[in-house]
């Protein structure tokens, strides 16, 4: 069994997540403004020289169709986000197993991924907790 968690990252130096929200309509998780103030990385306590922002499927979204639903969210705006300076990020998934990590995506997905433009990072985790303990073999 497998569980994935996408989600993705924009950033750039002219990219102000609020916005985004407010022209785009969608409704990002973590974010900085440009000059604020870094908590963590590379800047803390210095501003910030870019503004990022990351987006990710709410939580009642089943597993299985975070990552659609994080494509059907985003594809419609990628060129107004574009256009409000976020022209670098990535989608990332962590992928969490039990006993084998196998994983497929559709013709669909890919060629959506691919209409992203930026890279798709993947973390394979084994949490075999997660999914309860095994039955007897």
């Amino acid at each position: 069994m497998t569980i994935e968690e996408p989600y993705l990252h924009l950033q750039g130096t002219a990219f102000s997540p609020a916005a985004a929200e407010r022209q785009t309509g969608l409704s990002f998780a973590e974010k900085n403004e440009l000059g604020d103030l870094g908590t963590r990385g590379r800047y803390p306590g210095q501003p910030l020289p870019f503004g990022s922002a990351t987006f990710s499927a709410p939580p009642g979204v089943v597993a299985s169709e975070r990552l659609d639903w994080i494509l059907d969210a985003v594809l419609p705006h990628l060129e107004m986000l574009r256009g409000l300076g976020a022209i670098e990020g990535w989608l990332h998934s962590t992928v969490y197993y039990d006993v084998q990590c196998n994983l497929a995506y559709r013709p669909d997905q890919l060629r959506r991924l691919a209409q992203l433009g930026i890279p798709y990072t993947l973390s394979c985790v084994h949490a075999p907790g997660m999914f309860g303990p095994r039955p007897p073999s």
